[in-house]
Parts: structure tokens; C-alpha cells; sequence
């Protein structure tokens, strides 16, 4: 990240985060299987044959911190997955459409705060 400071009690600095991990395994869902028997059914033929894609997420952050005698008092925006990837969290069987549904994790997610430290 990169800080500025402005005086002795006030700056401000700025981080971006990027995150790159290889999709974790899994074992694929028998559809044919579930379909018969209104249940999800693994196919433990192929136990964590298959891959999700990568994960991937860009972050940035801008932080504003007053330095006091006593005290420290900050505020930040932060955002989280800037570019609205869509990762994989699970893959399951959805019983009343009998098909294999994706579940993804947070998208664009912004997030601010406010922290008093003593």
C-alpha cells in the first residue's frame, strides 16, 4: 500500500489487494442418479476428479486516520471483489428443478467503518 501523511496527526493510505487461488477439487454429482432417486448422489467413481476454476478477487481500501494525544480514531471504505468476479463456492442438486445449480460467492461487496483505538 502507499500512506501519505498530511502532519504529524492526520494521514490517509490506500491498498489494493489481489488474490489468485487454484479452484479446489471436488466430486461430481451422478445426475442421473440424483434424478432417480429425488436426492443429491455423488459419483464416488470419480472422487475429487474435477476442478473449480480459480478463485480470483481485486480489493482496494482507502483509510483516513487522525493520530491524537490519547486516541486514534480511523474511518475506511474498502471494496471487496472490485470486479464482481463470480467465484465458485459450491456446486449442488437442486431436487424440485433436478438439475446441478452453482452457488458463487460474494460479488462486488463494499464495506465501510469507523475504529476508536485507545
Amino acid at each position: 500500500g502507499y500512506e501519505y501523511t498530511f502532519n504529524q496527526t492526520h494521514s490517509i493510505d490506500a491498498n489494493i489487494k489481489y488474490v489468485r487461488v487454484g479452484g479446489h477439487p471436488y466430486t461430481p454429482i451422478d445426475l442421473t442418479t440424483s434424478q432417480i432417486t429425488g436426492e443429491e448422489i455423488p459419483n464416488y467413481q470419480r472422487y475429487l476428479s474435477e476442478r473449480h476454476p480459480d478463485y480470483e478477487r481485486f480489493d482496494i481500501r482507502l483509510n483516513y486516520k487522525v493520530n491524537l494525544k490519547f486516541i486514534s480514531i480511523s474511518s475506511f471504505i474498502s471494496i471487496e471483489n472490485v470486479f464482481a468476479r463470480k467465484n465458485v463456492q459450491i456446486q449442488y442438486y437442486d431436487v424440485e428443478n433436478k438439475r446441478i445449480k452453482t452457488q458463487y460467492q460474494l460479488g462486488f461487496f463494499p464495506v465501510g467503518g469507523f475504529r476508536i483505538e485507545f
